[in-house]
Parts: structure tokens; sequence; C-alpha cells
């Protein structure tokens, strides 16, 4: 079984992103993918005002490339 790294920087992201101030209404996403030949996690990209529908379309988006 192998395990995976989290960069400090990565858990900086983390933390920053977990206790920031958002509005109400306004959705937020961490997207972070798993380098599988490295074991490492890595930021892909931050959203800070997204709707899910968005969200949504970026990440197929995303794994069509």
């Amino acid at each position: 079984m192998a395990t995976v790294d989290i960069p400090q920087n990565i858990k900086d992201d983390l933390r920053k992103f977990r206790f920031s101030k958002r509005s109400m209404q306004g959705n937020a996403a961490l997207v972070i993918k798993i380098n599988k030949t490295k074991l490492v996690m890595e930021k892909v990209e931050q959203f800070d005002e997204i709707s899910i529908d968005d969200l949504v379309e970026g990440s197929t988006a995303c794994q069509s490339t």
C-alpha cells in the first residue's frame, strides 16, 4: 500500500481555504489532484465565487484533456 505526501504549501492552502470568510450565498472550491507517479498532492485551481453548475462544467472539461 502506498501513501501520498501532502506538501506544506497544500496544508497551508487547505487551512486558509477552510477558515476563510465567505458570503452565505457564495460557493468556493479547492481542486486538488494526486500525482500518481510522484505520490504527492498538487493544487490544480481555487474558486472563490462559483456556482455548482460552473464547477461541474469545469471539472468535466478538465477530465477530457
